[in-house]
């Protein structure tokens, strides 16, 4: 238990905190992106001028162009390195094709950068990182003395991927990535996790472990206020309902595949209309095949996609499997659109206002839908900051003691 009565904030002029992330801290964009966002805004509520964001995807946009491209013999042999080290990590992979390692984002050039990045930071420093496959970074930082956190949106080596249950040599091949993971959290001062599932499943093998809820800021907080006072003006229709989600992210493409296969067999109740959008949705049934009802749009841009959220009735939240949690459900709440979701994915959480917890069975979603479309319910902004007042500020507590550790070493 995190006690945040007897803290003292270092001075921003002692101490630096620098963030690598696989995602860019942007409001505009999936959940993994706004989780970023959330991640940095808290840091700096706590250092303000003192953080220090190396995101992977900006970091590789802004390299020089005109580098001399490796021949074709180079790039093989950098190709077979790369499967030897896999195979080593866990030899199950020889049997069985996973795709998490804890060298997914190993790059010897970024290595060298970080390595320059921060030896111009001041110290005492501390390390954030958001995804096991920064593993380097760890070994890095402990050269300079830099303690390193833990503060990852999945555990990969379970959310890549849906498991074959029926795949032993996958099975296999799984719980090892599990242990090469498990062996990158060891390594770090402290793991905060975004479900309670995963700081429970990490705690329970031994490991200190916090849970950090993901809660809408800054221009996301904005945005969503927006869809709120935009909703209340009386533009709701009660047929329109949005399921939002990357298709990309293979647990969420099976969720919501489970759901438009029940709705073509089945049918979705008389005159609902379901509009899904999202990274890759747009591809989830085959060239030509349709289901009345339902409206496959892919990724929208952000004002179509406000103005959807404007009018929609709720949305659907048919996440049947997975790690991490649901950004859309707070969101959801502060934006006052009632939610449709699987029990699943309110295992990561607490339950959000507005929101409907059904079963895995196509019944229960369809009584839901037909519910929701009768009645008026919208979870109030009362209820919305009652609920997020009461989640834990989990990070500036941890870092304020990790800093104020090291200041007084």
């Amino acid at each position: 238990m995190l006690d945040s009565g007897h803290l003292a904030r270092p001075k921003a002029t002692e101490v630096a905190v620098i963030y690598v992330s696989h995602f860019a801290p942007n409001p505009i964009g999936h959940g993994g992106n706004h989780r970023t966002y959330q991640i940095v805004h808290d840091l700096k509520s706590v250092l303000p001028e003192r953080v220090v964001v190396v995101s992977l995807p900006e970091w590789r946009q802004s390299r020089p162009t005109g580098a001399p491209t490796p021949n074709p013999l180079m790039r093989f042999a950098r190709r077979m390195q790369r499967r030897l080290v896999r195979y080593a990590e866990n030899p199950y992979k020889l049997l069985a094709h996973t795709p998490y390692t804890t060298g997914i984002y190993r790059d010897p050039e970024f290595a060298n950068y970080y390595k320059e990045l921060i030896q111009q930071v001041p110290k005492p420093a501390l390390c954030i990182i958001e995804h096991t496959g920064f593993a380097d970074v760890i070994k890095i930082n402990a050269q300079y003395g830099i303690p390193t956190v833990c503060c990852i949106q999945n555990l990969e080596a379970f959310d890549l991927g849906v498991l074959d249950h029926n795949n032993r040599w996958e099975i296999y091949a799984r719980a090892v990535d599990f242990a090469n993971e498990f062996r990158v959290l060891a390594q770090c001062a402290e793991r905060l996790f975004i479900s309670r599932v995963e700081a429970g499943l990490i705690s329970g093998l031994g490991l200190s472990s916090h849970y950090y809820p993901y809660v809408p800021v800054g221009a996301i907080r904005q945005h969503i206020e927006w869809i709120r006072r935009e909703r209340s003006k009386g533009q709701i229709e009660s047929s329109l309902f949005l399921m939002l989600g990357s298709a990309g992210h293979s647990t969420t493409r099976a969720s919501f595949a489970w759901f438009i296969q029940n709705a073509q067999k089945y049918g979705l109740p008389k005159g609902v209309q379901v509009v899904v959008c999202g990274s890759q949705t747009d591809r989830l049934l085959p060239a030509g095949d349709q289901v009345p009802g339902l409206e496959l749009r892919g990724w929208l841009e952000q004002d179509v996609l406000e103005q959807l959220l404007i009018r929609a009735k709720a949305v659907l939240v048919p996440q049947r499997s997975g790690f991490g949690a649901i950004t859309r459900l707070p969101e959801m709440a502060c934006a006052g659109v009632p939610v449709i979701a699987s029990r699943h994915s309110v295992y990561a959480i607490d339950p959000t206002p507005g929101l409907y917890i059904v079963e895995d069975s196509w019944d229960a979603w369809y009584t839901a839908m037909e519910q929701v479309a009768k009645e008026d319910v919208s979870p109030s902004a009362i209820d919305y900051s009652a609920w997020e007042e009461k989640q834990p500020k989990t990070l500036q507590i941890v870092v304020e003691r990790l800093l104020t550790g090291s200041c007084q070493k």
